[in-house]
């Protein structure tokens, strides 16, 4: 009965909120955007998951002493029928009409990925680019302000589970907690993150130490993941990574050349190809004790066949050989190779459709410690 109230209170406090998944209303009196064009028939757009009710409670909340702010809202369907709208206002140039693509294969399908470029109210770019390899379908801000004080809540709806949890690994904040809300969650002193099915959450404020933000945040929290839907699974991916000496909280799912060179830097990632819906992959630290203590960084990535992996192994060692001067051509068939680069050593190994990359090592024998460990 509480539920069906507040979403009744916020039906009627927003007539005009546009939903994510392609339900449109009149624009609110206080919202300054234009209302949304229809969705054109191409390109096509995977549609969000279905509506839950969290935009709408979060939309209809009232905190008191609080003064809410605009509703900030960015989603996949709209940004692509701007998009088509201004190529059909563009004037027409005289081409060759280009052959029909190819249809991908039946592997390759749940790999798809849209080229729409999410616009977040932070204008932080390279975030957004990390955020569109994850498939972001949504995002929706609700803010309110007291004095100097600010509690943000940011809801991120992703295509994929996948995509969810690695938005989850990469902006979360605070530490694991014992008992997650949702899939996984994780809180300090101002912020709460959690993770569930396709929907990563982050709400947080601008004062630490506050305890009087921190029970909103708290309140906030619990009451909205009840609006999220069904929960979900932790990847496939990260179950690849070994558990031994692995540094807890560094797991990061990488989808893409932006998250791949953002959390593995290591040298001639030139070579790979590493579009978006070509790759899939986790990246995670260790802290080895024995036989020598260091710090190394392994990546398991993992392409769409093992002759796409197979090549893009022989560009990487093409690429090193030219950097190093030397002749590489009979370390393919080798199950690992390693290689000094600067300070440290970089190791690469092939497995199937998996490229298997370790950087940060500093004794030579390190890496082979890890790798044997990966299933």
């Amino acid at each position: 009965m509480a539920k069906q109230s507040i979403l009744k209170s916020a039906a009627g406090f927003l007539p005009g909120l546009v939903l994510a998944c392609s339900l449109t209303l009149s624009p609110p009196a206080w919202a300054d955007q234009q209302p949304a064009p229809a969705a054109p028939a191409a390109p096509k757009i995977e549609a969000p998951s279905p509506p839950n009710g969290l935009t709408l409670y979060l939309n209809g909340m009232h905190l008191p002493g609080w003064e809410p702010q605009p509703f900030y809202m960015w989603t996949q369907l709209t940004a692509a029928a701007e998009q088509s709208d201004a190529t059909k206002a563009a004037p027409a140039a005289a081409s060759v009409p280009a052959p029909p693509p190819a249809a991908a294969p039946a592997a390759d399908v749940d790999r798809a990925v849209s080229t729409v470029s999410p616009k977040l109210p932070d204008g932080d770019t390279a975030r957004e680019a990390i955020l569109a390899e994850y498939r972001l379908s949504g995002f929706f801000r609700k803010s309110f302000k007291r004095g100097q004080r600010s509690i943000y809540i940011d809801v991120y709806d992703f295509q994929t589970a996948d995509g969810a949890y690695g938005a989850y690994n990469y902006l979360r904040r605070g530490s694991t907690t014992v008992m997650p809300r949702g899939d996984a969650g994780s809180e300090d002193d101002a912020s709460i993150s959690l993770v569930q099915g396709k929907t990563f959450l982050s709400i947080y404020s601008t004062s630490r130490d506050d305890e009087e933000s921190k029970e909103v945040l708290t309140r906030v929290a619990a009451e909205a993941v009840k609006y999220i839907g069904d929960k979900g699974l932790q990847p496939s991916a990260l179950s690849r990574l070994p558990s031994l000496e692995r540094v807890r909280g560094s797991e990061k799912i990488v989808m893409g050349p932006n998250s791949i060179r953002r959390f593995f830097p290591a040298p001639f990632l030139n070579s790979l190809t590493l579009d978006p819906g070509h790759v899939l992959g986790c990246v995670a630290d260790y802290q080895i004790q024995e036989p020598a203590k260091e710090r190394l960084k392994l990546m398991v990535l993992t392409f769409r066949t093992p002759k796409e992996a197979a090549v893009n192994y022989q560009n990487f060692l093409t690429e090193i050989g030219v950097a190093h001067n030397d002749d590489v051509s009979t370390r393919v068939n080798q199950p690992i190779n390693v290689f000094k680069s600067g300070h440290t050593y970089l190791a690469i190994e092939q497995r199937g459709a998996d490229l298997l990359m370790i950087i940060g090592a500093r004794k030579r024998f390190s890496p082979a410690l890890v790798l044997r460990q990966v299933r």
